[in-house]
């Protein structure tokens, strides 16, 4: 079963990695919190995957010569293995 957040992973630069999980409530809430920086999007989703609960879905925003705003302030993610 899946929480319905919204889940986005974003490379805000080149090689910099985030992820923003929409907080509850799911669907209702224009909020996030924000964790990062990863040095790949694969470690930020074994962060994700290790830290929250399946958000049922992603999508991914890739650098595309300009940089990406996050929607929030990055919290530092919890160190978990070689991230």
């Amino acid at each position: 079963m899946s929480t319905g957040a919204d889940l986005r992973y974003v490379e805000a630069k080149p090689g910099k990695w985030y992820y923003e999980y929409q907080c509850y409530p799911y669907g209702a809430n224009d909020e996030y919190d924000v964790y990062g920086p990863f040095s790949s999007e694969e470690a930020a989703e074994d962060h994700c995957d290790a830290n929250h609960a399946n958000a049922g879905g992603s999508q991914t925003i890739h650098h595309d010569g300009t940089d990406n705003k996050l929607s929030g302030k990055p919290q530092s993610p919890r160190r978990q293995g070689s991230f």
